[in-house]
């Protein structure tokens, strides 16, 4: 009976590693995601003909209003 039950806890237990490793894994990826999206849009703020594919702005907003558009909403 007891080798049962801490058969049982060391199940829980690694299951519970499991989870809290996939969790790491997870926030790491969305780390690296918002890192990568964070230097595509500091691109397209220093680069004109790469904000112009993301830009869904009034064109009749001025260039240096769009990028700090870009900037806030980054």
């Amino acid at each position: 009976m007891a080798a049962r039950q801490r058969r049982s806890q060391e199940a829980h237990l690694q299951e519970r590693q499991l989870e809290l490793e996939e969790l790491a894994i997870r926030r790491k990826a969305l780390a690296h995601q918002q890192r990568m999206q964070w230097e595509l849009l500091a691109r397209a703020i220093d680069d004109p003909s790469l904000a112009a594919v993301i830009d869904t702005y009034d064109k009749s907003i001025p260039a240096e209003r769009r990028r700090q558009f870009f900037y806030a909403n980054a």
